[in-house]
């Protein structure tokens, strides 16, 4: 059994090695760590047979929990804390959005309160069965999609195959995400974090063609927060406009830009 979800744990680690921030790391070795204090104890005990298991596996354990501390505290000790504050009433949760009897949670009021304008808007027009996009507003960067929207409408069939985007995948030339916007009825595009910059793959800009789709067969039907949130429906003659200009979204990607060009000068 060891063995077997060891290995699991080394499939998964290439993610905590190629973004190894403290979130990222938590995420990615999250079995690797766990299984440490069962292969330390088993190694100790089969070095010393007569040792008895509760002692190498508590202070296994112990030096699990220090390590996890000192290396990646903020997602794992200071999350739990927060849930465990909010759980208790110590401390206010995430600003909720609503459908029926499904709720999610944003950040902060202004996400929550385009999301929840946008949300009403499309239970209003949609009918079950159409079928819904969510992406970013500039889809030639698809560095993630708020997918809390597919899970608010679980009546509309998801338009892509990438569910959740990843950059230099669905961004790619010939990755098919133009033909998945092109099917759909319905998109949610968003700009909560349009202007982010790592300096890996996902500042790196892809294909253009699906914004190019949005402009000639999508009517944008709402724009909520100077474009934190924009609801487009398919239309016969689109508005002819790039959604990663619309708004929020062309001064993101200006101090994206800048935010670039200054790391790269450093």
């Amino acid at each position: 059994m060891l063995v077997a979800g060891s290995l699991f744990g080394l499939g998964m680690l290439p993610q905590a090695l190629q973004r190894p921030d403290s979130t990222h790391l938590a995420w990615g070795s999250c079995i690797s760590v766990s299984l440490l204090a069962a292969a330390a104890a088993e190694a100790v005990a089969r070095r010393s047979p007569t040792t008895a298991r509760v002692k190498p596996w508590m202070a296994a354990t112990a030096l699990l929990g220090v390590g996890m501390l000192v290396v990646a505290p903020f997602f794992t000790y200071r999350y739990y804390l927060l849930q465990t504050r909010i759980s208790f009433g110590n401390k206010p949760g995430g600003f909720e959005v609503q459908r029926g009897e499904r709720r999610f949670y944003f950040g902060n009021e202004a996400l929550q309160r385009s999301s929840q304008a946008a949300i009403d808007d499309l239970d209003r027009l949609s009918t079950p069965g159409q079928r819904l996009l969510v992406g970013p507003a500039d889809l030639s960067r698809t560095i993630y999609s708020d997918v809390a929207f597919y899970y608010l409408f679980p009546e509309l069939e998801p338009a892509t195959f990438y569910i959740e985007m990843d950059p230099g995948l669905a961004d790619q030339e010939g990755s098919g995400l133009a033909d998945d916007v092109a099917s759909a009825d319905w998109l949610i595009l968003t700009n909560f974090w349009t202007g982010w910059y790592e300096p890996n793959a996902s500042a790196e800009f892809g294909s253009t063609e699906p914004n190019q789709v949005v402009a000639d067969q999508f009517c944008l039907v709402g724009n909520y927060e100077n474009a934190l949130v924009l609801l487009y429906q398919r239309c016969e003659e689109g508005d002819g406009v790039d959604p990663s200009t619309i708004g929020i979204g062309e001064q993101r990607r200006i101090d994206f830009e800048k935010e670039k060009a200054k790391r790269q000068a450093e």
